[in-house]
């Protein structure tokens, strides 16, 4: 018995089913087998949590995107205005600590991907024994109608997304380099 489901076995745990195909056991497109409650329960749990964390890596993306577009502005303003005095601020302190702020944005990205990876593998394994072979959302994720829904569908996000902050990085090694 699981703890947290007191009458009903644990989601790791292989539902009970009766013995037979589908149609033997009377099962219509669409219904749920096995644990019925349980697994509904947990499928609804990993696909609202998956939505979560999607919205999330990207909430803390465009942050962190703004985040650094402001400072390389602010640096480039001071540059701009600074009439010798404050060149070690600009040259050096502000970009290296840009660098730290990408950094910290690697590790966020790499975080936020693994739960993503996580809720959806989750998601999808119990979609794939909780729910009949015609429903296959997060197993199909990728395929809408036999077309595929990305142009760059052999770019997983997490590398675009950093990408972008490498290309920050260059920038803020530049701004060291040659201003």
């Amino acid at each position: 018995m699981c703890e947290f489901y007191s009458d009903q076995e644990c989601p790791g745990s292989p539902p009970s089913r009766k013995e037979g195909s589908r149609k033997e056991r009377g099962l219509e497109q669409g219904e749920i087998v096995g644990n019925e409650s349980g697994d509904k329960v947990a499928y609804s749990v990993a696909a609202n949590t998956f939505s979560y964390e999607v919205q999330a890596v990207w909430a803390r993306f465009n942050a962190m995107l703004l985040a650094n577009s402001i400072f390389i502005l602010a640096i480039v303003g001071i540059a701009g205005l600074d009439s010798g005095g404050h060149v070690f601020l600009y040259k050096y302190l502000l970009p290296i600590a840009g660098l730290l702020m990408c950094l910290s944005w690697l590790f966020l990205n790499a975080r936020g991907f693994a739960y993503h990876d996580y809720w959806h593998d989750s998601a999808r394994n119990i979609e794939g024994r909780a729910f009949s072979p015609e429903i296959t959302t997060f197993r199909q994720a990728r395929v809408m109608g036999g077309q595929r829904l990305c142009l760059f569908e052999k770019v997983p996000a997490r590398y675009s997304a950093n990408f972008v902050t490498l290309v920050f990085v260059a920038v803020y090694v530049s701004l060291i380099l040659f201003l």
